[in-house]
This record gives structure tokens, C-alpha cells and sequence, in this order.
């Protein structure tokens, strides 16, 4: 693939893997390139040691008759459902279907698929499928599909998306890490931000040059004492602020040097400063709220690390911290309770009173909320965030 058509598709392909954007301009293109009036690109997730797929497939894609890109629904969405006819069809790896090998006609639920995507009006289809790893050591199936209703692909079609096939299995264990890395991040601010804790970090002049939400937080609560991007601390107490100017060139002087400083007493806060670990890269902001107010460039001196310490939050209980973090139902929340603390489907179901067929299809849907493969995944992601406080209490 070397034309330029392709080349700015592979590159939207990448940047849509590694977070920079969404799949909007990689689905777009690859719909105007084929002259194909929708383009859908589906995920599942394989556990490790598993053969067969986690839960619903995460489906995306681009349309005429969509504006930008949404998750899909109806018949796009039906097509990679884990029970339907598509995922027991045995797909060659990087090879292109017709939609007569992949839903043939002596199928009953095929030919229901088949009518409900004649009705969006796709009446021709390519596929090609492949699997890459994903975080976890398990593994991902990624579907690529282009579909339009007034005439039948071609050859150029199948080798196009076929060329697509080592692009796309280097990028999906890309986006199955930047995924995992902004949860990991996300959920680390919010188990931070729970136990009152968060940081600042102030540059070589004493400055503060970037904090996160959970510092904002504390300093919120802590009377007379004031922390701006791109300005020094400021303390209505004259002494405090020369004990904190102090301590921050006493930090600087190595990596050694943990420097704790009082900010107050009621409610209870402290800072503990540190000479912060250089990268050799630029700094830059976390938060855009407040906004950031100038880099700090690597070889500009030392900077100083603080955490601070305030009060721990009210948390509720964890039903509800599950239902606000990962938009579950309240019955999803009390089946993710018991799954995280070990019970099988079977023993969750009768713990809730309901059916196993019940709690299989709120399984299904907690994965897929959470983005994880098999309950060893759920219980890693919620322990890591901020409802694991509430459920290991």
C-alpha cells in the first residue's frame, strides 16, 4: 500500500490505536476510499488461556446515515454479537469474505441478519478478521468491514483491506495499552484523591508548575494557604511561608532530602516534599483546570515534588461508587460485588436471587462496561480504583 490515499489511512489507523484521536478519520477514510457507505471495525477481548471471546464485542463505525462515529446498533451491532452466526464462521486471518461466506443462506439466523442488514441497506460486504494480543496476556479478534447496498465490491477492495491486516495487528495491542495505561492513571487519581492525597510539583524558582485534582482538593479545604500554576505559594501566616520556602530549597538539594512541612492544623494537611525524578522531557500539565502557566524545561534546575496529605473522603458505599465509576445498574453493581469478592456466576446468581442465564448477561455487560476480559480482569480493575477501598474494608 504506497499510494497516498493509503498512507493517510495507515496513519490514521495509528493514531486512532495509540489514543491520539478517535476512530472517526481511520473509519471516514477507509468508507471514502471504498466508496463503501459504511465501514465498522469490532473488537472482543480472549481472556489468557481462554478460547473463546470475553463478552459483547466493542463495535464502531462510520456511515452515511450516522453523524461522525458512535458505538453501533442494530443489525452492525447484531452481526458481532457472541452468540450470533459471525463468530462461529471459521475466518482465515487476513483474509477478505464476501457476506455470502460469512452469513450463508442455509442458516436461519443468517438469513435474519442478513435481512436486518439489507434493511440499512447493505446488501454487499468485505471482512477481514485477525487477532492480535491484548493486555493481560489474553488476546483480542478485531473484525474490519466495509459494506454498501448499490453494487458488489471487487478485487481492489479485498486486497486493500488484506493490506490492512499486519497495520492492524500491530496497532491493536497499541490501543489495548494506551487504553489500560489511561485506567490505570484514572484510577490511581481516583484511589489518590479518596485517601486525601494528591501532588504539586514546583520548578526551580519555587513556582508551582503543575498539580492534580486531588492537591486542588485539599488545598481547597486549607485556609490562608494558596497554590497557583506559575506562581510561588502563598500563606497569610508570614512564618509558614518561610518555613515552606525553606523546605522547598532543602528538598532540591537531593534526592535524599524528604522534607515534611505542616500546613495546618484543623483541617489536618501537610506537604512532603522531595527533589522530583528527571525524565530529560519537558514538563507538561496534567489538568488544563486551572490552566497551565509555562514549562519548565528539563535542564532548567532541580524541582521539587510535593504530596500532600489532607483528610480522607466520605466514600459511599460501593454499590453506589460502582454504579457512578463505571455507569453500571444497581444490579450489575451487587453481581460485580460478588464476582470481585470470588463467587462463580452460579454463586453470585443464587446469592441474588436470580437465574444464571440472568447473571451471564450482567456479566456480560459489566465486562463490557469495564473493558475487561474474565472476572480475573474485574477484580484487578476494581480493586485498583477507588470502589476496592469500600470493597476491601
Amino acid at each position: 500500500m504506497a499510494a497516498a490515499g493509503d498512507t493517510a489511512l495507515i496513519v490514521a489507523l495509528y493514531q486512532a490505536a495509540s489514543g491520539g484521536t478517535g476512530w472517526e478519520a481511520f473509519l471516514a477514510g477507509l468508507r471514502a476510499q471504498a466508496r463503501a457507505g459504511v465501514a465498522a471495525l469490532a473488537f472482543d477481548a480472549i481472556p489468557a488461556g481462554e478460547d473463546g471471546g470475553g463478552g459483547p464485542a466493542q463495535v464502531w463505525a462510520s456511515a452515511d446515515n450516522l453523524l461522525g462515529i458512535a458505538p453501533a446498533e442494530g443489525a452492525l451491532s447484531g452481526l458481532f454479537d457472541p452468540d450470533g452466526p459471525l463468530l462461529s464462521v471459521p475466518l482465515r486471518p487476513g483474509r477478505s469474505y464476501d457476506l455470502g461466506e460469512i452469513l450463508p443462506l442455509d442458516g436461519r439466523a443468517s438469513q435474519s441478519l442478513r435481512g436486518a442488514l439489507e434493511a440499512q441497506n447493505i446488501r454487499f460486504m468485505r471482512m477481514i478478521r485477525i487477532q492480535a494480543g491484548s493486555v493481560g496476556g489474553g488476546a483480542s479478534r478485531v473484525w474490519l468491514a466495509i459494506g454498501r447496498g448499490a453494487r458488489d465490491f471487487d478485487a481492489v477492495h479485498s486486497v486493500m483491506l488484506s493490506g490492512l491486516t499486519p497495520h492492524l495487528e500491530a496497532a491493536v495491542p497499541m490501543f489495548h495499552a494506551a487504553r489500560a495505561a489511561r485506567l490505570r492513571a484514572a484510577w490511581g487519581a481516583q484511589a489518590f484523591g479518596a485517601c486525601g492525597l494528591g501532588w504539586v510539583l514546583f520548578g526551580p524558582r519555587g513556582q508551582v508548575a503543575d498539580m492534580d485534582a486531588g492537591a486542588r482538593t485539599v488545598l481547597a479545604a486549607v485556609p490562608g494557604v494558596e497554590m497557583q500554576c506559575g506562581a510561588r505559594p502563598t500563606c497569610a501566616d508570614p512564618g509558614l511561608a518561610q518555613t515552606l520556602a525553606g523546605a522547598l530549597q532543602r528538598a532540591a538539594q537531593g534526592p535524599g532530602n524528604v522534607v515534611p512541612v505542616r500546613l495546618c492544623d484543623s483541617p489536618a494537611a501537610e506537604i512532603l516534599l522531595q527533589a522530583a525524578p528527571r525524565i530529560g522531557l519537558t514538563t507538561e500539565p496534567i489538568d488544563t483546570d486551572p490552566p497551565h502557566v509555562g514549562d519548565v524545561p528539563s535542564g532548567a534546575g532541580p524541582l521539587v515534588l510535593g504530596t500532600l496529605r489532607g483528610p480522607p473522603q466520605s466514600l459511599p458505599d460501593a454499590s453506589a461508587l460502582l454504579c457512578d465509576m463505571f455507569g453500571l445498574t444497581r444490579a450489575e453493581a451487587r453481581m460485580t460485588q460478588a464476582l470481585v469478592q470470588g463467587a462463580s456466576i452460579a454463586g453470585a446468581a443464587a446469592a441474588l436471587g436470580v437465574t444464571q442465564e440472568t447473571a451471564r448477561s450482567y456479566t456480560k455487560q459489566i465486562y463490557a462496561k469495564l473493558g475487561v476480559a474474565g472476572q480475573g480482569g474485574l477484580i484487578g480493575a476494581v480493586l485498583r480504583s477507588a470502589a476496592g477501598l469500600r470493597l476491601g474494608a
